[in-house]
């Protein structure tokens, strides 16, 4: 939807999440400028132009308070994207904190120079403003890359600086606050501040989607909640490629960016049944220890294994043999790539329009194996 947001839609896809398995909803960037507007070649110059004031569009959410209340009631923990850093050309917070930030000016906003402490102050305020006084469960912190690493002119233990005050303030309203980080700072040093690190954006590529949850795993280790990015397909996607895109997302924590009122019945029992599996895998999924195996430009599987179970995503059918030589007795087998691997003497489930011989696991399916 982009910016093009208001309120009752919001609402209608939070029911339909809820029903389908998810617990968080996550308002990109439209919530605090009016405009409804679309990403395009005409508005991606001026796009951030109103960014920097942080005051909730009443013309789309006129009853806020009462609709997050709502939502959160369906089980759903509600988010509020934010980029500190951004100073748009168009905001009030532009003129509050004068020779703070970038003379280059770019999609309608300069970047803070983290090094001026009292009009950083002002930024972390309005931070903890947004938590306190829209009742959020937490925020999708963005852009904080834009401040870039300068030898002659370094602005690193300012920036961290910044990102630690960031998170306190953050928790000083909700401790038990959610903090998403994207992947280009998800980093050790990051640990303490963010909840979730979360896959950089590669819209309709689930392959690269998988890379990169797997890249953050490699970074940051074990037990660290890694987030795919939002999967998103063509309305006219194959069954079987939305299966996919599912089991991309299960090397992390699934996350769509779907119209939901617009998907079909076929497209939501897909979703339903990966959100299941993922329910009842999670504490596999989530606190095991992962084994993962590269190829140059690529991965060949990702492998989760926690006491008697192991969940393998699998790219390289040429690889499984060697997955389940390292496996536990129990194993699942998600197939993530276009081939249909045997899996002799296990059950396999074959899903919509994903069919295979028997005794092997179909593109987008899922095999069972007892040892």
């Amino acid at each position: 939807m982009h910016a093009a947001v208001t309120q009752d839609w919001v609402e209608e896809n939070a029911r339909i999440a809820a029903s389908l398995g998810f617990r968080t909803l996550i308002i990109d960037d439209g919530w605090c400028f009016d405009a409804m507007k679309r990403v395009s070649p005409e508005t991606i110059s001026t796009w951030y132009e109103w960014i920097g004031d942080w005051r909730l569009s009443e013309r789309k959410f006129p009853d806020f308070e009462n609709h997050r209340k709502r939502v959160q009631a369906m089980g759903m923990k509600y988010l509020f994207w934010v980029a500190p850093f951004l100073i748009g050309a168009k905001s009030g917070l532009i003129k509050m904190i004068p020779g703070c930030f970038s003379e280059e000016c770019r999609e309608g906003c300069h970047t803070f120079d983290s090094r001026s402490r009292s009009a950083a102050d002002i930024l972390l305020d309005k931070m903890k403003h947004v938590m306190a006084d829209y009742g959020l469960d937490g925020l999708k912190v963005d852009f904080l890359d834009h401040i870039f690493p300068d030898t002659e002119d370094p602005r690193g233990r300012d920036t961290v600086r910044f990102v630690r005050k960031l998170a306190e303030s953050v928790r000083a309203v909700k401790p038990d606050a959610l903090i998403e980080f994207r992947q280009a700072y998800a980093t050790p040093g990051m640990l303490p501040y963010a909840t979730q690190f979360r896959a950089g954006d590669v819209p309709f590529d689930f392959l690269d989607n998988f890379l990169r949850i797997l890249q953050i795993r490699v970074s940051m280790g074990d037990g660290v909640p890694v987030h795919a990015d939002p999967a998103f397909w063509h309305p006219r996607e194959s069954p079987v490629n939305i299966a996919r895109h599912m089991i991309a997302s299960l090397a992390g924590v699934p996350m769509l960016s779907m119209d939901l009122s617009r998907i079909g019945e076929m497209e939501k029992r897909i979703i339903r049944h990966w959100l299941t599996f993922y329910r009842e895998h999670r504490k596999t999924l989530n606190f095991g220890k992962w084994d993962i195996s590269f190829l140059p430009g690529g991965a060949a599987y990702a492998m989760a294994c926690g006491g008697a179970e192991s969940i393998v995503i699998l790219l390289d059918s040429a690889h499984l043999g060697e997955a389940l030589r390292k496996a536990a007795p129990h194993v699942f087998i998600l197939n993530l790539s276009a081939e249909a691997p045997a899996l002799p003497g296990g059950k396999t489930w074959s899903g919509e329009g994903n069919r295979a011989p028997e005794g092997r696991i179909p593109p987008g399916g899922l095999g069972e194996l007892e040892r």
